[in-house]
């Protein structure tokens, strides 16, 4: 599956398909990780730059807040994987697991070895640029 974030109707389609039931924990529509995406692309912005930069990162939003570790039950939770293409993010995969007591949603940003250099680049040419203008 590859789907456009813009393609609402596919993606909240899908949605509605993975989730079956469940609504309280999960992602129930294209504008909950859309607030996932917001988050990720102010990170990507301070570590990457533009997003010409970006194509490539892999994105993995786990649905659902902190779940005390004494909860001895199992929640239902959707997992969406996206990807940075030319110039959009692409849905790659939607999934659904259960979670228990102690698990939380999260966020996790996947980037590639030549991604990862250019982060260490743009930081340590702001430390320089800081260290600079401090001696000055």
């Amino acid at each position: 599956m590859k789907i456009n974030v813009s393609n609402t109707e596919k993606i909240n389609t899908e949605l509605d398909r993975v989730n079956g039931r469940a609504t309280e924990h999960t992602f129930a529509s294209i504008g909950d990780i859309e607030d996932g995406i917001i988050s990720v692309e102010d990170r990507l912005f301070q570590v990457l730059g533009e997003r010409c930069n970006w194509r490539g990162v892999k994105v993995l939003l786990r649905s659902g807040g902190h779940c005390p570790s004494s909860y001895s039950y199992s929640r239902k939770v959707t997992l969406v994987n996206l990807e940075y293409g030319a110039h959009a993010w692409y849905v790659t995969d939607i999934t659904s697991t259960e979670i228990s007591g102690g698990s939380h949603g999260y966020t996790r940003i996947v980037m590639g070895q030549g991604h990862k250099e250019s982060a260490w680049r743009k930081i340590k040419n702001e430390n320089m640029k800081g260290h600079a203008e401090n001696v000055w």
